[in-house]
């Protein structure tokens, strides 16, 4: 496992003989991942307003419309979806059983998911074949660590994971090192740009070691 937080890298026995992911969620080779779909798709692709346009009491009938067919790799990076868009994506997957089983990467960077991420999160541990999560940028803060341990526990194929710009403490530097060590396939676990403090940093580190 590589552990990246501000400027401190801890590298576990996992990594070894693995190549480190790139930047993007949706950009790592599809030879990494052989007889999954590759099709990258955006907000456009999927017809996923932004959330300054969807009234929440539309957002159910803005997830039947959405279409993900073939979609799966999501890139909403830098898309402010908001917590409206959120909510419609993960009505979008509680109703389709085949994005839910197809969905390998996806990339909420910068997209100001708000508390819409409860119930994401809650849609993403039933997906089957999710590869990476890019989470980064979206002040979700500590309350969202509980969800994330769950997904992680649950995930049998999750590798990358970007939680940096989230406003995670060193509260949970420990158990957040314990759910890493749980999720057998993680290969990246990014925190950068997150109040762990020095001493958030070396309980992460000791922790997945």
């Amino acid at each position: 496992l590589t552990l990246s937080f501000t400027s401190v890298v801890a590298v576990t026995e996992r990594m070894r003989g693995h190549r480190d992911f790139s930047t993007s969620v949706v950009s790592s080779p599809p030879s990494r991942w052989p007889g999954l779909s590759t099709r990258i798709c955006n907000a456009a692709d999927i017809g996923l307003q932004m959330g300054m346009l969807l009234p929440f009491k539309t957002v159910e009938e803005h997830g039947k419309t959405l279409n993900l067919e073939g979609c799966a790799q999501l890139d909403l990076s830098y898309t402010p979806i908001g917590i409206e868009g959120a909510l419609a994506l993960s009505h979008a997957l509680k109703i389709s059983t085949t994005w839910r089983k197809n969905l390998t990467h996806l990339n909420l960077t910068y997209s100001a998911i708000g508390w819409g991420h409860m119930h994401l999160l809650s849609q993403l541990l039933e997906t089957r074949q999710l590869r990476s999560l890019d989470l980064s940028g979206n002040w979700l803060g500590d309350e969202s660590i509980v969800r994330i341990f769950r997904l992680m526990r649950k995930a049998k194929f999750l590798q990358v994971l970007r939680l940096r710009w989230n406003g995670i403490t060193e509260r949970y530097a420990a158990k957040i090192a314990t759910a890493s060590r749980s999720c057998k396939s993680l290969f990246e676990l990014d925190l950068g740009g997150n109040w762990l403090k020095s001493t958030g940093a070396t309980r992460l580190s000791r922790g997945v070691n």
